[in-house]
């Protein structure tokens, strides 16, 4: 028998033999790797030819693979997750705040009557205590003073002043009326306050002595403001504050008088 029918004899037994129960390559033992199998089955069929180891090798890749592609995907699921940042659990939901009402519009602070009855006339003017400093070195000097009071239904309210200092000098004279309440600060960024003839006001100024009329100023807004530089500012004054016969309002008159201009320490 020739080399070459032996050898296909062999391979035939040995395929034989491998098919019988119990024989050919072994199942790997727990803990051995894909690789160790496809080793053992390799080296069980080398004398087979090559087709077995072939097709030995196949199979570890394929398994390979298919561990490699399955880690690959559970990876990915969970750096998913983290990146959505979606909640586990469903987390109660925080309430809201209510919605404030909103501020009511600014009104004039209605009133009655003051502790200033009956200045309705010019020979019952209420006094304005507006104290003076003392006359410093440079004859500079000033007097400052306010108070609040009450328009009443066709009221007219009369306030005095007695003379500066030192008559005769150059005299500096300023006078605020602010209806009440106050919207601002040194009228400074007030809010805004409706205007019209319920607010409508005039500040008179006059000499007490002679009763000749020294300046007015008029407004429909919640200020009226008085400005002017005169020696005649210096003598003794009656200011008249008149308002709508049909409105009332609470007020605030500040009144300041001085021999030049300083700083005002109400800056906006």
């Amino acid at each position: 028998m020739s080399d070459r029918r032996i050898r296909l004899h062999r391979l035939r037994w040995l395929a034989a033999i491998a098919l019988l129960p119990g024989c050919g390559p072994q199942a790997p033992a727990a803990g051995e790797s894909a690789a160790s199998t496809s080793e053992g089955a390799a080296s069980t069929t080398a004398g087979g030819g090559q087709t077995t180891s072939v097709t030995a090798s196949a199979a570890a890749e394929e398994s390979a693979a298919t561990t490699t592609s399955t880690s690959h995907s559970t990876t990915g699921s969970t750096t998913a997750a983290a990146t959505t940042g979606e909640p586990t659990t469903d987390e109660p939901t925080q309430p809201q705040p209510p919605d404030l009402p909103p501020e009511p519009p600014w009104a004039p602070l209605a009133c009655e009557t003051d502790e200033f009855e009956a200045n309705d006339e010019a020979m019952l003017a209420t006094a304005i205590d507006a104290p003076c400093s003392d006359v410093f070195d440079d004859d500079q000097w000033y007097c400052s003073g306010w108070l609040n009071a009450c328009h009443a239904l066709g009221d007219h309210d009369w306030y005095s002043l007695p003379a500066a200092p030192i008559f005769g000098q150059w005299t500096i004279l300023q006078m605020e009326l602010t209806i009440l309440p106050w919207s601002s600060s040194c009228n400074c960024d007030w809010d805004p306050v409706p205007t019209g003839p319920e607010l409508a006001k005039t500040i008179e100024i006059y000499d007490a002595e002679t009763l000749s009329l020294l300046g007015t100023a008029s407004s429909t807004e919640q200020w009226t403001s008085f400005y002017d530089a005169d020696p005649q500012f210096g003598a003794a004054l009656l200011i008249h504050v008149v308002g709508p016969a049909d409105a009332s309002w609470a007020y605030e008159l500040w009144v300041d008088r001085r021999d030049s201009e300083w700083e005002d320490s109400c800056e906006c």
